[in-house]
């Protein structure tokens, strides 16, 4: 009997069934389709060893029979099968893991795990609850796990680190601030509906709130693709008294805030302080004003983007209160579902600035009382409306994050549509 022939009497002797359709996924990681019934763990060890040409060894015997059916398998899957439920496991040995030995489950073991996306210490912790037989041990350094346990349980912890220490997909996040001086007739501040009318929209939310005195309304737009932020901000520069507040660009993980103060830090003297010396300690606390943008996005499934926004732009005002500044707010909080690349405008936010204006003949205004004869000062009024533009980004990579390009189209549309947003700059 030649030696084929022998190994298949074997095989059938043994109550194995070999199905001849062997499927590669992979050139490196064959797939096979192989049924027991009543093996010793022993004879399926040598004949996965065969069948995938690999090198396996076995500390002892194990001397359990099993019936298992193996569908599509690689090699690690099928040992991950036959071993569960024994007292018995496998690790990678050899320089290159290029030999498969197979333990008792319960043999010590020390491995250490390096990290590329996850911070060791926050696994860490994540491991001890979820395998507390083990000793995690992080290294901020070379941001490393060294875990010692069972090697069950230290297979177990591989396992959640393939699981968990992935590349998570990032948002960046560009937006635009844009302050626009308003015209009288502008009581309800720049008609966004008109200026983004010639683009692909999803559509616009209204939300109105009052100030006791008139009712104003915050605008929320979505617009579809490569919309052009700062084409529209030169755009309305171009018709009307304008300024950028801050053009941020920044980038952040899912469901982590992202968050930008452009301003400063003011202080204020909050409380006095009487030691036992007899010394007075002044207690200072310190107020951010200036312009402020809070994004946190959550990435869905199908890729779509749950935006939570906060933005803010502020300023100290004149008068005090007992040496507490007072701060002027214009602040929105919306939140939005949008595409990727898709851009989010936020308008409404108008505010009244009120100035006096003092016109005096030369010398003579100066006089204490009666300067006033030579002196007139008129109250100036003047609206301001606060815009943001929002366009987040998803990046599977970082290498993914580029620049638009379409601000001459935008600018030579707003050129020719002038009656779009008002009465052109004098």
């Amino acid at each position: 009997m030649n030696k084929p022939t022998s190994l298949v009497a074997l095989l059938f002797i043994a109550g194995v069934t070999l199905l001849a359709r062997p499927s590669h996924a992979e050139e490196e990681a064959p797939t096979y389709d192989m049924e027991f019934r009543t093996t010793p763990i022993d004879d399926i060890l040598r004949v996965l060893a065969d069948r995938y040409q690999v090198n396996i060894a076995i500390n002892g015997k194990i001397g359990e029979t099993v019936s298992v059916n193996f569908s599509g398998m690689r090699v690690e899957e099928a040992l991950d099968v036959l071993l569960e439920g024994s007292q018995w496991t496998w690790r990678f040995e050899g320089q290159n893991g290029q030999v498969y030995r197979i333990l008792p489950s319960s043999t010590p073991t020390t491995e250490i795990f390096e990290l590329a996306f996850t911070e060791a210490s926050a696994l860490a912790a994540v491991i001890t609850a979820q395998v507390p037989d083990v000793t995690v041990n992080p290294e901020s350094h070379s941001n490393s796990l060294l875990v010692s346990g069972s090697l069950e349980d230290v297979r177990e912890v591989g396992w959640l680190v393939d699981t968990v220490d992935r590349y998570r997909a990032q948002v960046s996040i560009r937006a635009e601030m844009v302050e626009v001086t308003l015209n009288e007739d502008d009581t309800r501040g720049v008609d966004l509906s008109a200026i983004l009318g010639g683009t692909d929209g999803d559509g616009a939310l209204s939300t109105s709130f009052s100030d006791g005195n008139e009712t104003s309304t915050l605008d929320v737009h979505t617009l579809q693709g490569d919309f052009d932020i700062r084409g529209v901000v030169a755009a309305l520069n171009e018709q009307r008294e304008s300024r950028l507040l801050s053009s941020p660009t920044i980038t952040t993980l899912d469901n982590q805030p992202a968050k930008i103060h452009v301003g400063e830090r003011v202080p204020y003297q909050r409380a006095t302080i009487e030691t036992q010396t007899g010394a007075t300690l002044a207690e200072v606390e310190f107020v951010d004003v200036g312009v402020k943008l809070e994004v946190t996005p959550t990435i869905s499934e199908d890729e779509m983007l749950y935006l939570s926004i906060h933005s803010e732009v502020s300023e100290v005002l004149e008068q005090s209160v007992q040496n507490v500044p007072r701060i002027g707010t214009r602040e929105a909080d919306t939140r939005v579902m949008v595409r990727a690349g898709d851009t989010v405008v936020i308008g409404g936010l108008i505010k009244d600035n009120y100035a006096t204006v003092v016109k005096k003949v030369p010398f003579l205004g100066d006089i204490p009382l009666l300067g006033r004869l030579f002196r007139r000062e008129t109250l100036k009024s003047e609206k301001t409306e606060f815009l943001v533009f929002i366009r987040p980004l998803l990046l599977h990579d970082p290498s993914q994050m580029r620049p638009g390009s379409a601000a001459q189209d935008t600018r030579r549309r707003f050129r020719e549509a002038p009656e779009l947003i008002g009465a052109t700059k004098p």
